[in-house]
């Protein structure tokens, strides 16, 4: 899933919800992958 630092401010919850749920979430900044929030689990695995 994509995302836009502004949607990320507009809906934190629902984007922690979904990470939690096992979903990987990219940050788009100007279209741009700025960053990635992935659940603990695929690091510790």
């Amino acid at each position: 899933m994509e995302i836009t630092i502004e949607e990320l401010k507009i809906q934190p919850d629902e984007i922690i919800s979904r990470v939690c749920q096992g979903s990987a979430i990219t940050i788009l900044s100007n279209g741009k992958a700025y960053a990635r929030i992935i659940p603990l689990g695929e690091i510790y695995s």
